[in-house]
């Protein structure tokens, strides 16, 4: 991963990781995934 930001950048987004992941625990996004869904993607056949 390329990152063209300071080494104080990298250190502030790396505290906010922790938070984001446990929001993201909190909430379930993946519960959403049905509601946001209309339909499957279509597959293509393998030839």
């Amino acid at each position: 991963m390329n990152h063209s930001g300071s080494a104080d950048e990298l250190a502030a987004l790396g505290n906010e990781m922790p938070a984001m992941c446990e929001d993201l625990m909190d909430e379930e996004p993946r519960r959403n995934v049905p509601a946001e869904t209309a339909e499957a993607a279509e597959l293509q056949p393998i030839m």
